[in-house]
């Protein structure tokens, strides 16, 4: 995803077709807002069996501590690539003229 982004921000760089770039832009955000819903919904999964891991034993409540955590590590780079796209795409947006 990286890589797509890095090409998409060279080809705006280098005067290609914004609406073109904000096409490829949307087909990029798609697949990662289906990731980010996925891994909201494995969150909350995983929050309520930590709720329901009162007498549970150490091991189990430390595999779904882990389990989390790394959910939430994922979560953050989603909304890293996300923001990534966001800056792109404001990038392509027609400079308003200052007048003077």
């Amino acid at each position: 995803m990286n890589e797509q982004l890095d090409e998409i921000r060279e080809s705006r760089e280098s005067g290609g077709d914004p609406a073109a770039l904000r096409e490829r832009l949307e087909s990029a955000r798609k697949p990662i807002d289906l990731k980010r819903e996925e891994h909201e919904r494995e969150v909350e999964a995983l929050s309520a069996q930590w709720d329901r891991q009162a007498m549970a034993s150490p091991a189990e409540k430390r595999a779904t501590l882990d389990a989390l955590r790394e959910r939430l590590l994922e979560r953050n780079y989603i909304n890293n690539l996300l923001a990534s796209i966001d800056r792109e795409a404001q990038s392509l947006e027609p400079k308003a003229e200052s007048r003077g």
